[in-house]
């Protein structure tokens, strides 16, 4: 799938942190709107107090289902060391609806969870318009009317002139003044 948004729109980069309630075992961010498509550049969770945890990254759907996007681990996570959303220059496209939660098996006693996201957030479009003629445009606009003129592109026979046909009409013969 291309990207859900151009280069330029980094402009439009968002930050969200959500922060859970104390002894919580799970942790959202909030769903897509409607209408929209979220690409998460980078996150992280952590708690608030150093733990040693099995952790678990989902992505839950409008529908109610849920899928991994991190196999569970026992990890020792604190405010420093967290475990990563996406890794390695990785984005994860969420459409209307869906949203990421983060589970652990249990609860230090008077921690809470805290999740960050840095994204962009797009229209969806409708559909994607690839204008059948886009090849042979791009290869007038890469050539243009100079190059082939000026014998880049030869458009008649041989020639003595280096560069081509220049002075010559499609025909080979001299053209006139």
């Amino acid at each position: 799938m291309p990207d859900a948004y151009e280069v330029y729109e980094g402009r439009f980069i968002q930050l969200s942190t959500a922060s859970s309630a104390v002894a919580a075992t799970t942790i959202s961010s909030l769903p897509v709107p409607a209408q929209k498509v979220m690409t998460i550049l980078a996150g992280g969770y952590y708690p608030d107090a150093a733990e040693t945890k099995i952790v678990s990254m989902n992505i839950a759907t409008a529908s109610g289902s849920s899928y991994p996007i991190a196999y569970p681990v026992s990890i020792l996570l604190n405010t420093v060391s967290r475990f990563p959303v996406v890794t390695e220059g990785m984005e994860l496209k969420l459409f209307p609806g869906e949203y990421i939660y983060v589970t652990r098996d249990s609860a230090t006693a008077g921690s809470i969870m805290v999740l960050q996201l840095r994204f962009v957030l797009n229209d969806l479009p409708y559909y994607a318009y690839k204008d059948p003629l886009s090849p042979t445009v791009e290869v007038n606009r890469k050539h243009g009317s100079v190059y082939r003129s000026s014998g880049g592109i030869s458009q008649g026979g041989s020639s003595s002139v280096p560069g081509g046909n220049l002075g010559q009409g499609k025909t080979g013969g001299p053209q006139p003044v």
